[in-house]
């Protein structure tokens, strides 16, 4: 590349992303946040796609392989499931000719936010069907909202001499782990692009909404989306009315025959949102999906995109086998017969009701499925009433686009591709695949290095060592690339927004394991949050070495062993966290040897698990005193039996 090659830099960013993903009540709208982002994005590289081809890309990395990106590209449906897959970052960079770099960066912002118009639009058509002329000026503020919600950033940087001169003025570092003139001229400018992104982003988005407002009086604010007034009229009665329209509850609480939804999907009575909360709850049956009124952007049928309920995913283990069950479509059929996805109605609430119409709020649960629930109950017990949510995050990704890590990959340009399409390759063809058909779970969002699902407790430590595996497998990014993760084990019955937000912070005290004692920069970990109930909370790090372990233990658990040891030895903690460690391991090992329905090595697995979280928590990058570990293993046995249950 020289130094007036007639290219430029570009690159894009949409936000705000975790107020947007976390403002969730459902798991429905916990895709939708995830999904709506990738879809944007995706429509603003299509710009780029369609002037400079998808060779322009720089990450990430295009492949028509990926779903979501053909169902883009193709203008039109393309009736394949998998294009429900949330697998692009809100991000992305390219290589674009530098005379028309900003009118390129115009043409993607535009495309973005002219998607996200049409998608709101449509969702705001259908809900003017329901509402029809009842409450007039109930959207008053939906255009507003809609405008004002995303930022839209794109910077451009071209090669030339003036950007040349500017690096050397800047002093901006030369990239030595390059093997080339050039490459360590492309490395330069790629690291001030980045700044160039960080100086746009200084710049607080600062929204031009103000609320139309009724005689000087608003809605109160949206239920999920704090930031916005929910729909609807300002006064507080006549607002009560409307959502009790929209719901299927009058103001005083008694059953109504309200709306019962859109195709399936539909608001809870705590639900009163604003106009952004209500697209990505009916995004999907307004835009996206085939129904009887439309065909949808990608043509695939409203129900075949099915999520489960957090009760639903908790009992995934409990509840039988679809492998075992014909399809069924009818729900008098039971789900003792049939697989819950194929019955026209389910709630995983029902496995936690007293009675078939325990919830006033809630249609009875039809006979044929309570009498099943029950039966499935008296052979294996009360159902497990929590679930985890997992979030993993590459550690360190700069050192493998710098080079410094991975040398494989080539340097410069070439080793950016590289690494991008790896990372493309473990979203599209491994993630998936590991979640939902190895481990039982719902996959939200697979973009790169960046994971969120929800599983069962019992199979979530097995899942992320899967992932874990994979991403650092010789078809991945080999065994230089390392992983941290958090799981948080949350109840079906929990704020879906605390759960999300203990599963990060578990994730950020994984990186964190060794700042403490050790090397900052050693992470490479993960992390578990148990969040009972009663609120009671308890978390344990460890290394990604003690997983498999762990996950035996957890096995053994559901097999009968006996916890009543790790409780004894948490009560003797205050006096054990005194003496040397090896007075720990000999108590712990005294009380596993005196524990009823221990099955055969169970003993040998505590000892062997004791002696490798002693040795990673000890090691040079963890440095933990051997009070914190002792207290971290007594916990992280606790949170084995915990996992195994799935229930207070």
């Amino acid at each position: 590349m020289s130094l007036d090659s007639g290219k430029a830099l570009l690159s894009f960013k949409l936000g705000p992303v975790q107020p947007f993903i976390e403002s969730a009540r459902t798991l429905r709208d916990l895709w939708a946040g995830s999904y709506l982002l990738s879809w944007l994005t995706a429509h603003a590289m299509k710009p780029v796609i369609e002037k400079c081809g998808v060779d322009a890309f720089i990450t990430p990395h295009v492949t028509d392989e990926n779903p979501l990106l053909r169902a883009v590209r193709r203008n039109g449906p393309t009736h394949d499931p998998a294009a429900t897959l949330s697998c692009l970052p809100h991000t992305f960079a390219a290589e674009v000719p530098a005379a028309e770099a900003k009118a390129l960066g115009e043409a993607s912002i535009k495309a973005c936010a002219a998607e996200w118009k049409a998608i709101a639009d449509a969702v705001k058509a259908e809900l003017q069907k329901v509402i029809n002329d009842a409450y007039p000026g109930w959207n008053r503020d939906w255009d507003a909202q809609i405008a004002s919600f995303f930022e839209f950033r794109c910077v451009t940087l071209p090669f030339s001499k003036e950007t040349a001169d500017a690096l050397e003025r800047l002093k901006v570092p030369e990239d030595t782990s390059q093997e080339t003139d050039e490459d360590k001229l492309w490395s330069r400018e790629w690291n001030l692009l980045g700044a160039l992104m960080d100086v746009s982003r200084s710049v607080r988005h600062v929204p031009p909404y103000v609320p139309v407002g009724d005689n000087n009086r608003y809605p109160v604010k949206c239920s999920l989306l704090g930031s916005f007034e929910q729909m609807g009229l300002a006064e507080l009665k006549a607002s009560n009315e409307f959502w009790a329209k929209l719901t299927k509850l009058k103001p005083d609480r008694s059953n109504s025959p309200g709306w019962d939804g859109l195709d399936g999907t539909r608001l809870q009575s705590r639900d009163k949102l604003c106009a952004v909360s209500l697209v990505k709850r009916f995004a999907w049956p307004a835009y996206f999906a085939k129904t009887p009124r439309h065909t949808g952007r990608l043509g695939v049928h409203v129900h075949e995109l099915k999520f489960a309920d957090t009760a639903t995913i908790a009992a995934a283990r409990w509840l039988p086998s679809p492998d075992e069950l014909p399809d069924a479509d009818d729900e008098d059929v039971g789900f003792g017969k049939a697989d819950w996805r194929t019955l026209s109605r389910w709630s995983g609430q029902w496995l936690h009701w007293a009675t078939p119409n325990q919830d006033p709020d809630e249609k009875p649960c039809p006979k044929s499925i309570w009498d099943d629930i029950q039966a499935q109950k008296s052979i294996r017990g009360r159902p497990p009433a929590y679930y985890a949510l997992l979030h993993l995050d590459g550690d360190n990704m700069g050192e493998f686009f710098q080079g410094e890590k991975g040398k494989a990959f080539g340097s410069g340009k070439v080793r950016f591709r590289s690494v991008t399409e790896q990372l493309t390759r473990f979203s599209l063809k491994d993630v998936k695949r590991i979640v939902e058909d190895d481990h039982s779970g719902e996959l939200i969002y697979a973009g790169g290095d960046d994971v969120l699902a929800i599983l069962p407790t019992e199979t979530a430590v097995a899942c992320a060592r899967d992932l874990h595996a994979a991403f650092r497998a010789e078809k991945c990014l080999r065994k230089d690339a390392t992983l941290s993760g958090g799981i948080a084990v949350v109840h079906y019955k929990e704020d879906l927004r605390f759960a999300l937000h203990e599963a990060r912070e578990a994730e950020k005290a994984a990186k964190k394991i060794g700042r403490q004692h050790g090397n900052k920069d050693a992470k490479n970990a993960l992390a578990i949050a148990v969040c009972r109930r009663s609120g009671e909370h308890a978390s344990v790090v460890m290394g990604w070495g003690q997983t498999d372990l762990l996950t035996q233990l957890v096995t053994d658990f559901r097999a009968g062993a006996s916890d009543r040891w790790a409780y004894k030895l948490r009560t003797e903690l205050p006096t054990l966290e005194t003496l040397p460690l090896g007075a720990g391991k000999s108590e712990t090992l005294r009380l596993v040897g005196r524990s009823e329905a221990a099955p055969d090595g169970f003993k040998e697995r505590i000892e062997k698990l004791f002696d490798h979280y002693r040795d990673e928590m000890q090691s040079a990058d963890r440095n933990w005193p051997p009070a914190d570990v002792l207290k971290g293993f007594v916990t992280l046995c606790q949170s084995a039996s915990f996992l195994a249950r799935g229930r207070d």
